[in-house]
């Protein structure tokens, strides 16, 4: 039961940050917006970590792991994914979000050199339909931009990469000293985007950004985040089906947020992923 609670919470926390991140990127400088995120949220947990905790500090052969993860999972993943938010509607980034268990699947078998079976190929094409289904009255309405689906599938790749890389390794801190730190490498990674990119004069530094800034910092980046690497260290493949409930959050907040639409073609994409992340979930194998 509580795994099941921790699911749940998981799965409105992280719908929640596309459409946070939407309101937030109507007024911020992008890169600048994730920043201060992830500088608030590693500090939190690094404190939390080594101060209150006594946590030791990671030694110079687990520096590299995390520096990568990071990479990977910060600066590649949430560096395209907020470029690709300014383009593509807060729903449809959490349906793209929710195909990231077949991506996983698949590509876990590629990097283990395993035959790909049919079922698999059946589910990665149903769930891009899916997708496709979901996108086409948002290309017409001006809710999204071919570049920003583009850039959004990229990434996916990177985020699927990212948990491939966690989940085949052997850990040897707690979650929450690899999650601060690796939020701060990939904040730090960032940073030339961020200078080159950023206009300070331009940045609005109101009420609406500090609360996304905080939103995302705190609910997502640590407790979602928390909870996510909790699960996957139990069982990545259950962990991931937590994702079914992604898109259906994410086009409910999304609706009544900010008022995005809700078509025909929504619910039959939303219902086409979820019966791709349904055949991955039942046949567990991938060779």
């Amino acid at each position: 039961m509580k795994n099941i609670l921790l699911g749940f919470l998981f799965a409105a926390l992280w719908a929640s940050a596309s459409v946070v991140t939407k309101i937030g990127l109507r007024n911020d400088q992008p890169f600048l917006f994730f920043e201060v995120r992830f500088l608030i949220a590693g500090v939190i947990m690094l404190v939390y970590a080594h101060l209150i905790l006594k946590e030791k500090l990671p030694t110079k052969k687990d520096i590299l792991p995390i520096v990568i993860y990071g990479g990977l999972n910060v600066s590649l993943y949430l560096g395209l994914y907020v470029t690709a938010m300014r383009e593509v509607s807060a729903g449809l980034g959490s349906l793209a979000v929710a195909i990231n268990p077949v991506l996983i699947t698949v590509m876990s078998s590629i990097f283990q050199k395993k035959n790909i079976l049919p079922y698999l190929w059946f589910a990665l094409i149903l769930g891009f339909l899916g997708v496709s289904v979901a996108i086409y009255p948002l290309l017409q309405s001006a809710h999204a931009t071919v570049r920003g689906l583009f850039i959004l599938f990229l990434a996916m790749l990177s985020y699927s990469v990212a948990t491939i890389y966690f989940s085949g390794r052997v850990w040897h801190q707690k979650i929450i000293v690899i999650n601060g730190w690796q939020i701060i490498f990939g904040g730090l990674l960032l940073l030339p985007l961020t200078f080159a990119f950023t206009n300070l004069g331009k940045q609005v530094w109101d009420a609406q950004f500090w609360f996304c800034i905080f939103w995302l910092a705190i609910p997502v980046s640590i407790g979602a985040v928390q909870i996510w690497l909790y699960l996957l260290k139990l069982d990545p493949v259950r962990a991931s089906s937590w994702m079914y409930l992604n898109p259906i959050f994410g086009f409910f907040f999304a609706a009544i947020i900010i008022n995005e639409p809700i078509t025909i073609y929504t619910a039959v994409g939303t219902v086409l992923v979820l019966i791709s992340l349904w055949i991955v979930q039942k046949n567990k194998k991938i060779a």
